[in-house]
């Protein structure tokens, strides 16, 4: 029986010291400022002026974290422009909606150039989103035909991006400025530059051209003529 105390003693005592060991060890991360902590702190100062509240607010010991995921959003080599960042944040805080985070977006995108026109598009494209989503979601509308239906839709209106740009390929536009001017000597000095696009070669150019020195006799032969021939890349 005394060896039964003993044994329960013994495991009150180590379970008392393991406590006391996990709550001090704990507590000193918690409550003590740490050096990595305030160096954050110090980085967040220096990049804002300030410590935003909403770091202020939030825990301790996840602030570096959340520090690192706010640079890694604005950072330099993202794939989106700083100020389309803002733009999208922006339509996302509208349909939170979140007043803090619009008055936080609205002002940057404006500091990074979004004109009141871009903002309020912003805004409306969000609306438009939730306003489809409600319709479709409220209607149960099947999603894997709509998916179905959709690709259609993509694919048609590929084809026809596609017409439009041979379209614009097949146009020949050809445009020429003459310009006479008198040198030194008395001499004319004539300048014609012909610039052509769309699907125009430059054979295409050098036809107009004697179609013109013949209509405006010009003897190109004389060397008082000066021909640039530009064609123009079709995207």
């Amino acid at each position: 029986m005394n060896k039964i105390v003993k044994l329960t003693i013994i495991a009150i005592v180590i379970s008392v010291s393991i406590s006391m060991l996990s709550t001090s060890l704990f507590s000193d991360g918690h409550n003590a400022p740490t050096d990595a902590s305030q160096q954050v702190e110090a980085e967040i100062k220096k990049t804002f002026g300030t410590v935003p509240v909403i770091f202020k607010v939030f825990p301790e010991h996840m602030r570096a974290g959340a520090w690192e995921w706010m640079k890694s959003t604005m950072s330099p080599e993202a794939a989106i422009p700083a100020k389309y960042s803002q733009l999208i944040a922006l339509g996302v805080a509208s349909q939170i909606p979140c007043n803090y985070c619009v008055y936080v977006h609205t002002t940057m995108a404006k500091m990074l150039g979004a004109t009141e026109k871009e903002i309020q598009e912003a805004v409306a494209s969000a609306a438009d989103t939730r306003h489809w989503s409600t319709i479709l979601n409220g209607h149960s509308v099947d999603f894997e035909e709509f998916k179905m239906e959709w690709d259609g839709i993509v694919a048609h209106l590929k084809k026809q991006s596609e017409v439009g740009e041979k379209l614009n390929h097949d146009k020949k536009d050809i445009r020429i400025s003459i310009e006479k001017n008198i040198d030194d000597t008395g001499e004319e000095i004539v300048n014609v530059v012909a610039t052509g696009s769309g699907s125009v070669t430059k054979e295409d150019i050098e036809k107009e051209l004697e179609k013109l020195y013949a209509e405006k006799n010009i003897d190109i032969s004389s060397g008082n003529v000066n021909i640039e021939i530009n064609v123009e890349e079709t995207k």
